[in-house]
């Protein structure tokens, strides 16, 4: 009786395939190369080193009327930075193709950057020299102050002539009777360049009376002058300052159509 079962059980016997028995172990390997993939990609991200973060500044606009102290009229195009951080840009003026400052890097004698600054000092040492108010400039853009708006546009008017282009910068840019010839210098200049500039300013230094002005306390006048290129609205009574809690009015004053008068 007990061989009949067996010889009966071993009928029931179902024989797996051999390649069959094999496939069922392929989930397995999956698992395992996943979770070593994963390991893998956890310690690279850990161990990697991490960027620089770049600092940002919000710059909030002053009022025309209001006097922001001495410095310089800068029209800024971007910031150079490290070349290893990061290359910003306020405007897109064109394509950066490449950043040539290495950070560290030391400025030689007789490179663009040391040529720049021997002209920027030598360039306002120039002017200090002659008697003008450079507002304690440390950058290669010098300004020049005049106080007139009238005047200003007349002395660069005369500049020209004589050879300098130097413009000038009136309100609103500046805050009335704060108005100045912004000049710059560049690496490419040459001595002589400088020296038949200043010979130029020293010119109309001598032409026109420049007022005296303190950098720490510059004036701010109630309106406009432009009594150099009109002198018949040195006639006319000054108009009343507005008042402090209404939004300034600029006043009626007719602008020249050319510099010269």
């Amino acid at each position: 009786m007990a061989d009949d079962k067996s010889a009966l059980l071993e009928q029931l016997r179902i024989e797996r395939p051999a390649e069959v028995a094999e496939t069922a172990q392929w989930p397995k390997w999956v698992a395992a190369l996943v979770a070593v993939v994963a390991i893998g990609g956890a310690a690279a991200w850990l161990l990697m080193p991490r960027g620089v973060s770049i600092g940002v500044a919000t710059v909030a606009l002053a009022p025309a009327d209001v006097a922001v102290g001495p410095g310089t009229i800068l029209d800024a195009s971007g910031y150079v930075v490290a070349r290893r951080q990061a290359t910003v840009s306020s405007k897109i003026t064109g394509k950066v193709v490449e950043v040539t400052i290495e950070e560290g890097q030391r400025v030689e004698r007789d490179e663009i950057i040391a040529r720049l600054w021997e002209n920027a000092r030598y360039w306002k040492k120039g002017l200090d020299d002659l008697g003008f108010c450079t507002l304690r400039s440390t950058s290669p853009i010098v300004p020049v102050m005049v106080g007139s708006e009238g005047l200003a546009f007349r002395i660069s008017r005369d500049l020209f002539d004589l050879g300098v282009f130097a413009i000038p910068v009136p309100y609103p840019v500046v805050p009335r009777g704060q108005s100045l010839i912004r000049t710059s210098v560049m690496p490419s200049h040459e001595r002589d360049h400088l020296d038949r500039a200043l010979d130029a300013f020293a010119l109309v230094r001598a032409r026109y009376d420049f007022p005296d002005f303190d950098p720490d306390h510059l004036p701010v006048a109630a309106v406009e002058d432009w009594s150099v290129l009109f002198p018949a609205q040195a006639e006319k009574p000054a108009a009343a300052s507005p008042p402090a809690s209404r939004s300034p009015v600029r006043p009626s004053i007719a602008r020249p159509s050319t510099w010269r008068a």
